[in-house]
């Protein structure tokens, strides 16, 4: 998720709060919005951004202030741009300004960024809107959900993983007139900000992947995550549907305060008690290196799916998406295709074979326990003898945070891994725990752990360990950038091809 300190254009890479375009609207109209103050000529704006780098003529520059950045400290150069305005939280006199821009003062810009996206989202009544958030596994959903959509309707779709009280905003700002359905990630690292985003969204369809130890810091508890991530349900209407896992252990509180006729149940462990669900998958099985082929039943109606995607957690996020797009009016056999056809996210489990022999599982894009539980099952389902990992720490896991990363260690070591290569501080409480097992049980020169400071020593040392006969896992935090690492071993390797 983008946090604050991500610096002003607010980017994972790729992935930035790109310009969002707008019917003209004028500056007044603006401030009354958002009880702001103009000050400044009363102009239109076309466009809304927070890249003061790329501004043009029509725009408005949102100066978002975060822990380690200040909007507020580009406005010089949102000020060059032709008739851009800017929307400003900081007392003017703190502020050199040019008499002849126009500015809007309000108390807080981000309130008046989800004001103005709430009056988009308003506006477009008939739009039907499904949220998806959850512990693991929402860019994913919304990625297979956006797939079966797109098979039906022209649908909204978060761009990436701009998920938080910035991306939501900038993506209903995208809105269209043509566009008929959405499908909006959101999280969260506290309680209430899920429910503060949703009265911005207001969902007609909402789903809570799993529940897993994430953002321990601000949540505290598993029982604290999942009366967070219950707040997605919040703004459902009467008639609005809620898609929940029957094999999610904390279903009863999640469906608290919901409806029966509100809930749509899916599952895949195929045990009596489960046979009620709507949207289910039996006959599971993993095919093609890593590609999850099994039987989807939606209200009875069977379609064979070949999910392109690795682990059976996925067919879980598959079933998900499938609910939603059902609810939302997509028929069950282009629900299938689209599942089957879908393309895999990046630094989310792909599979390359390498040139050299070796095979690599790039899982790069984050990492939390039961992430990494998940990656660590999927190596040992690989045929290859020498098992590396390349591991980056998990952050905001809270008080227990030094645990997690022993319990790694260990994990680790009982899975077999050979070598374990990190980097992260709190990593090195995982590497030690994991020389500490090899030396316990005599295999101290068959197995070793290094921690590293940065990824360019640990690329060295990695290239020292490859061999032919190598299954490499590359996994890790955001912060820790572990795509580097990724890249060193693809490039110049001819890669044979990418399962993911």
């Amino acid at each position: 998720m983008v946090k604050p300190g991500d610096g002003v254009r607010i980017s994972l890479e790729t992935e930035n709060l790109k310009k969002s375009s707008l019917i003209p609207t004028r500056l007044s109209a603006l401030a009354e919005l958002v009880n702001g103050e103009l000050i400044g000529p009363d102009v239109e704006f076309t466009g809304v951004t927070t890249d003061g780098r790329e501004l043009q003529a029509g725009d408005l520059f949102v100066a978002i202030t975060g822990d380690n950045f200040d909007g507020h400290n580009f406005l010089s150069q949102a000020q060059t741009a032709s008739r851009a305005a800017a929307l400003i939280s900081r007392p003017t006199s703190e502020l050199s300004l040019n008499s002849e821009s126009s500015f809007i003062r309000v108390d807080d810009t981000t309130l008046a960024l989800g004001r103005l996206s709430a009056s988009m989202r308003l506006k477009n009544s008939k739009l039907k809107v499904a949220a998806v958030t959850g512990s693991c596994g929402k860019t994913t959903v919304k990625t297979l959900l956006g797939s079966c959509l797109s098979k039906t309707f022209f649908p909204l779709i978060t761009e990436g993983t701009l998920n938080n009280h910035w991306g939501v905003p900038f993506t209903l700002m995208r809105l269209q007139n043509d566009h008929d359905v959405a499908a909006i990630e959101i999280g969260a690292n506290n309680p209430g900000e899920i429910a503060d985003l949703v009265k911005i969204v207001k969902p007609n369809f909402a789903t809570v992947t799993n529940i897993h130890p994430v953002h321990l810091s601000g949540f505290k508890t598993l029982m604290g995550v999942a009366k967070a991530k219950r707040e997605i349900f919040s703004e459902l209407s009467p008639d609005g549907i809620a898609v929940l896992n029957l094999d999610e252990p904390f279903y009863e509180t999640l469906s608290e305060g919901l409806q029966s006729s509100q809930i749509v149940n899916t599952c895949f462990r195929t045990n009596l008690s489960h046979k009620t669900a709507d949207v289910m998958a039996e006959n599971i099985e993993t095919y093609d290196k890593g590609s999850m082929v099994f039987q989807l039943i939606i209200d009875g109606r069977k379609q064979r799916v070949i999910l392109p995607l690795m682990g059976e957690h996925n067919v879980a996020n598959a079933l998900n998406a499938a609910a939603l797009a059902w609810q939302m009016g997509v028929d069950v056999e282009a629900i299938a295709d689209a599942l089957s056809t879908v393309d895999s996210v990046p630094g989310r489990l792909q599979r390359y074979n390498l040139k050299s022999g070796a095979i690599l599982i790039d899982d790069s894009y984050n990492a939390n326990p039961q992430a990494f539980k998940i990656a660590i099952e999927l190596v040992n389902n690989e045929p290859k003898s020498n098992k590396i990992a390349v591991i980056g720490e998990m952050g905001e896991l809270g008080e227990q945070s030094d645990s997690w990363h022993k319990a790694l260690g260990q994990e680790l070591f009982e899975a077999g891994f050979d070598s374990v290569l990190a980097v992260g501080d709190l990593m090195q409480q995982a590497i030690e725990c994991f020389n500490n097992c090899a030396e316990e049980t005599k295999n101290k020169k068959q197995k070793q752990g290094h921690w590293f400071e940065n990824t360019e020593d640990l690329c060295k040392a990695l290239k020292e360990v490859l061999t032919p006969d190598t299954v490499i896992l590359v996994k890790g935090s955001r912060r820790q950038k572990l795509e580097s690492v990724v890249k060193y071993l693809l490039e110049g390797d001819n890669t044979l091809c990418c399962y993911g």
